[in-house]
């Protein structure tokens, strides 16, 4: 559980990286859709994880930031 938080924390930060790139150069835009995705992917599973060691209170707070991400992908996917 700890690696895969460690892995999420390092994830995010090449996260807010490109996202930050990609509003100076739109050719970045694909590459953070894929990311957002892939976020979105261990975000899912560590939510899973934690309803797996009975921790649900956190899998909740994962889901309402799943569902954020949702949403920017979404926007994400019209350009």
């Amino acid at each position: 559980m700890i690696l895969l938080v460690l892995l999420i924390i390092l994830y995010s930060i090449a996260y807010l990286l490109v996202y930050v790139l990609a509003h100076q150069d739109a050719n970045l835009i694909k590459p953070l859709t894929g990311m957002t995705a892939g976020m979105l992917f261990l975000l899912t599973v560590t939510a899973i994880a934690c309803l797996l060691y009975n921790l649900w209170y956190i899998s909740i707070i994962i889901f309402i930031v799943i569902t954020g991400l949702l949403r920017f992908l979404f926007f994400l996917t019209k350009y």
